[in-house]
């Protein structure tokens, strides 16, 4: 155990207080101020390597337009299977998928909306985003399953109608 000085500094405190000066060349705190330091930061390294801020994804309403609008145009091209199997294959670059689409943004905005595409590159940046993109891509692709049944049901039953009295 370490003794204690007259002025409350332990012998190993004032070592690498002498040997913090001599390297830094600043005057170093007292052992106080140094203890309250470490406590911050190993408060901070003890959440500088989280993955998750235990916060669920929510798209703000730009945010939820674009995601909708993507989930429609894979839902309406029939492409929902193969979307969410390369979403989840590539769920650890979204991130990288939004910094391509950063920085791709000059040429795309060609092709699209350069405001729509800020939005889904922020939107992509967040954990959790991924989610709920696949979550939209469903939802669309159900409903456009519902709008094919409900067509085909609303032509077979006007079919069986008028064969009815013609019978």
């Amino acid at each position: 155990m370490a003794r204690v000085g007259a002025e409350g500094c332990s012998a190993s405190c004032r070592q690498s207080t002498k040997a913090m000066r001599e390297i830094v060349g600043v005057t170093v705190f007292q052992c106080k101020t140094n203890a309250r330091y470490a406590s911050v930061m190993r408060d901070f390294l003890r959440n500088a390597f989280a993955l998750d801020d235990g916060k669920p994804c929510v798209p703000n309403d730009e945010e939820r337009a674009v995601v909708e609008r993507v989930a429609d145009e894979v839902a309406r091209r029939r492409m929902a299977p193969t979307a969410i199997a390369f979403l989840e294959m590539s769920r650890p670059l979204a991130g990288v998928g939004a910094a391509s689409i950063h920085f791709l943004t000059p040429i795309a905005s060609s092709l699209a909306n350069p405001l729509a595409l800020k939005h889904l590159a922020e939107f992509l940046e967040r954990r959790g985003a991924v989610d709920v993109l696949i979550t939209a891509i469903e939802t669309a692709e159900s409903r456009i399953d519902r709008g094919c049944c409900e067509e085909t049901t609303t032509s077979e039953e006007t079919t069986t109608s008028e064969e009815s009295p013609n019978a």
